[in-house]
């Protein structure tokens, strides 16, 4: 393998080497720290070797052992935050999903409610010619009423 694949290649077999063969011993670690970190129950993003995983940052006054670890911490909280959100998020939008569903039916009963209450009556309607000669005048407003000139 040569070229762009082969260094790949080599970077990926040398870090799987390394997991492989990864011990308390080759990371100057005491057995049981070693342990705690592969455990999870500590972590390495602080100076205090007796940090635990849940803390979300370093205690007052303690800094990051380096500036790739504080971003790593910095995003880890961020992440955490966003987390959260989203689970208020998918919640909010469940919630609006079964308004939606029950919206229907809630307007379907409010307008037979209201044709209840107030029953649709259809008048029959009385048909006239706009010229019929029998078209009350009375019921004109007063620049249509006609007038008669004598002339």
């Amino acid at each position: 393998m040569t070229g762009e694949d082969g260094y790949y290649f080599t970077n990926l077999c040398c870090a799987a080497a390394f997991i492989e063969k990864l011990d308390a011993q080759s990371l100057n670690l005491s057995p049981e720290e070693f342990e705690r970190y592969m455990s999870g129950q500590a972590s390495p993003r602080l100076n205090s070797s007796e940090a635990d995983w849940p803390q979300t940052g370093p205690a007052p006054g303690v800094t990051a052992t380096n500036p790739v670890l504080a971003q790593l911490n910095h995003n880890l909280e961020l992440l955490s935050g966003l987390s959260s959100r989203q689970e208020m998020l998918m919640e909010a939008a469940q919630s609006l999903q079964a308004d939606l569903l029950s919206w229907p039916v809630g307007v379907q009963q409010e307008v037979n409610d209201i044709l209840e209450k107030y029953p649709l009556e259809i008048l029959p309607r009385t048909v006239s010619a706009i010229d019929a000669n029998n078209v009350d005048n009375d019921n004109l407003p007063p620049p249509l009423t006609p007038q008669v000139f004598a002339g």
